[in-house]
């Protein structure tokens, strides 16, 4: 299906923006101390942008545009873990040291990083890309179990950069099916996948859901077995 080059241009740098936005507004959030950030955990994130991005763009044989994201996601990890690093010197430097300002690593965290490595390896060694992002991509769910955990106990997540990264990722499938090609499947996987874990997040952000969500759990769990 073919449409003209610029509508591609405007949408994939739409998408870079909304990308970015919602890391802007995740930052400020983190200086604010709103949020507690998992800064092991986005430092793996960042390990494993690079190694999306990298086996993304071996994939995308057609043109720039649908690898925006994968750029705009890569410096927007990037922002996030340096303003948790900026919030905990700051504390630092005015006594409190002590003060921990985001949620410490579990163990699986660093398990996680076997999965990106062996991804990397795919790609370099083997020389199989679409293999290598689908591995790498779809490792990125265990890293949801945490904050979906947390959100749905606590509710400290905001929806204004969820909401923001939806709608990227649902700008980046547009982009793809547009420009289409013989990848196009294996390059839907990529923002399909993340926008249905972003919308795990963002509807977890508002209290009605949570609500209604922990109500079905405590019935799955604490209602007696009919017999």
């Amino acid at each position: 299906m073919d449409i003209p080059l610029s509508p591609l241009l405007l949408l994939s740098l739409l998408v870079f923006i909304l990308h970015i936005t919602g890391y802007i507004v995740y930052a400020i959030n983190t200086l604010r101390e709103d949020i507690k950030p998992n800064a092991a955990s986005w430092l793996m994130w960042m390990f494993g942008g690079v190694i999306e991005y990298a086996t993304y763009e071996a994939i995308d044989s057609e043109t720039w545009f649908s690898s925006s994201l994968p750029i705009a996601c890569l410096i927007g990890l990037t922002m996030i873990f340096i303003a948790t690093v900026v919030v905990q010197v700051r504390h630092r430097l005015s006594g409190n040291g002590n003060t921990v300002t985001f949620h410490k690593p579990q163990t699986l965290d660093y398990g996680l990083m076997s999965f990106d490595a062996s991804a990397g390896l795919i790609w370099y060694f083997l020389h199989l890309p679409t293999l290598a992002n689908m591995l790498a991509v779809s490792s990125s769910v265990v890293t949801f179990f945490p904050i979906w955990r947390t959100t749905l106990r606590t509710g400290q997540e905001k929806p204004a950069p969820w909401i923001f990264w939806c709608l990227a990722y649902l700008g980046m499938a547009t982009i793809v099916f547009f420009e289409g090609g013989q990848a196009i499947l294996n390059q839907l996987f990529y923002p399909l996948y993340y926008l249905l874990l972003h919308i795990g997040v963002l509807i977890l952000c508002y209290p009605s859901c949570r609500s209604w969500i922990q109500t079905q759990i405590h019935k799955i769990y604490f209602t007696p077995l009919q017999t």
